[in-house]
């Protein structure tokens, strides 16, 4: 047992204990006072025992790059252990482990843990490993994995699933992200609600054509002429009579 497995099995063991106590913590007053000494002690151990040298002080390490804390984060995640929340500090730790360049070594030992990984029973942290995945990959890790997605059992297959999928993302055919810069500028909210309201009639049922169809264009809404007070089918009648537009809106109008 190594010094991971030993300090998850202590923590693991002073976690069971505030369970224990916690159900019995109605009996007398001394349980109840018993409950809370040992959950007093597992939160001042846990730092302590959920990583060597101090969990918290390991994540600053790895903030700051440090050589000896990714060898360690990676003799971690080699030595999966189990206790209270270790998931989410393995997510937490394959995240910072993207950031930073690895030797081919620990490319191949990570590629060996991830494999362990789809093989074996499904945890949280397995998206993690996959988002991890595109960083260490070579042909031989890719048709490992192609091979336990099509003959393993569905939970098995599902995280390999989720691992080719990274692992297509970084190919040629994933998609471009979209030019902000040329989409057509967002209708203001006042403008909206105003589609679904009036003056007299408080509010009305929602139509398509009602909230479309009564809508100037994208660059009237944004003129001083889209302030006006009247009711909304009126305001728009007069956007549409004095803004530049008005042959474009008069075609829409006999199309509909």
């Amino acid at each position: 047992m190594n010094v991971f497995e030993s300090s998850a099995a202590e923590l693991d063991k002073l976690h069971e204990r505030v369970h224990e106590l916690a159900r019995r913590r109605s009996e007398s007053p001394e349980v109840k006072a018993a409950w809370r000494e040992a959950a007093q002690t597992f939160h001042a151990n846990y730092d302590r025992l959920a990583f060597p040298g101090g969990l918290a002080r390991e994540f600053e390490r790895l903030r700051n790059g440090d050589t000896e804390a990714i060898e360690l984060a990676i003799r971690y995640l080699e030595a999966n252990p189990w206790y209270f929340r270790s998931g989410y500090h393995k997510a937490e730790i394959l995240k910072f482990l993207k950031r930073y360049p690895l030797t081919q070594e620990q490319c191949a030992r990570l590629r060996q843990v991830i494999l362990d990984r789809v093989r074996g029973k499904p945890t949280r942290e397995m998206r993690a490993y996959a988002r991890i995945a595109p960083r260490v990959t070579n042909d031989q890790f890719e048709a490992e994995i192609l091979a336990i997605k099509e003959k393993s059992n569905r939970y098995s297959a599902r995280s390999a699933g989720w691992v080719l999928e990274n692992l297509n993302r970084t190919g040629s055919n994933w998609p471009e992200p979209p030019d902000l810069h040329q989409s057509p500028p967002c209708v203001p909210l006042k403008t909206v609600i105003r589609a679904f309201t009036s003056r007299n009639q408080g509010f009305r049922p929602w139509t398509p054509s009602r909230l479309f169809g009564s809508l100037p264009c994208e660059e009237c809404v944004y003129t001083k002429s889209a302030r006006v007070r009247p009711n909304f089918r009126d305001s728009s009648q007069k956007l549409r009579a004095s803004c530049n537009h008005r042959n474009e809106h008069a075609t829409n109008d006999q199309d509909n």
